[in-house]
């Protein structure tokens, strides 16, 4: 036993999503309308994309969508590409618009206006993992 830290593992634990995980998922979220994306990204990432998107194929647990559209969110603040959500309310409407593939959520809004903005965070998540 000796120095060793103690660590306990729970239920709750998840561990940090690696940056082509981040990169599918947030594909997932778009769907069919990430077309407009696509342009922008190199031959190699679209490969690591697809590849991605294999490898993960249906195995996305809520917490870790909720974790890429914040993470996506704020990112999208940061390049003044979404306004901020200060009330409960904004918030849980952004949870429920995320929730639901067929309603508009500020992320697909986004992708509409700049592509290419997605294109720059796609690419910046595949290359976390380099």
């Amino acid at each position: 036993m000796g120095n060793e830290p103690f660590q306990m593992v729970t239920d709750n634990y998840r561990r940090p999503l690696s940056g082509k995980e981040k990169a599918a998922i947030l594909l997932g979220e778009l769907g069919g309308s990430a077309e407009s994306v696509f342009e922008y990204l190199s031959t190699a990432e679209l490969k690591k994309l697809r590849k991605s998107l294999r490898s993960l194929g249906k195995r996305v647990v809520w917490p870790d969508e909720t974790a890429v559209l914040q993470e996506s969110h704020e990112w999208g603040l940061r390049k003044g590409l979404t306004r901020p959500i200060h009330t409960d309310s904004e918030i849980a409407a952004f949870i429920k618009t995320s929730e639901k593939a067929e309603k508009e959520s500020g992320i697909r809004d986004m992708m509409r206006k700049n592509p290419d903005a997605i294109a720059q965070a796609l690419s910046a998540w595949l290359k976390e993992d380099s």
